[in-house]
């Protein structure tokens, strides 16, 4: 979340500086602020409504609704895809996020941290669709 509110604050100065000259710039600013409102509200409803449900991992008397966790991994299956179409979208526009080694310091700065934040979602999506769902489906299901 910090790495978010650090690209939008670098994305609207570099923007406004550099807009006019880094053409990929003008055709990704769109879909950086569209990709950080998605994740925000895809991590709040892991917070607020996923997490809460697998609360009976650990307590077995907290009860548990199989459809709604199967409606919240449907839910969770759609923010993957729109983030990953979304990651696709970005890189595309910009060129894989190539920065000529000229540009400012603050694009540098941007363009590296938009590349972590990148890898990041997609590392954190890998680890919940290979790792999370099945493991919580095999546990629950047996």
């Amino acid at each position: 979340e910090t790495l978010a509110t650090d690209i939008l604050h670098d994305l609207q100065r570099v923007h406004d500086l550099h807009g006019n000259q880094v053409t990929w710039l003008k055709s990704a600013v769109w879909y950086i602020k569209k990709l950080i409102d998605r994740q925000t509200s895809w991590w709040n409803f892991e917070k607020e409504t996923l997490y809460p449900q697998l609360t009976h991992l650990t307590d077995p008397s907290a009860g548990l609704n199989r459809d709604e966790l199967e409606q919240s991994f449907d839910v969770l299956d759609e923010k993957h895809r729109q983030t990953r179409h979304l990651i696709r979208k970005i890189r595309s526009v910009s060129n894989d996020l190539t920065v000529n080694e000229f540009a400012c310091a603050t694009f540098h700065i941007l363009v590296g941290n938009l590349k972590h934040y990148l890898d990041a979602l997609t590392s954190h999506i890998r680890i919940e669709r290979e790792d999370l769902i099945p493991e919580v489906r095999k546990r629950f299901h047996s």
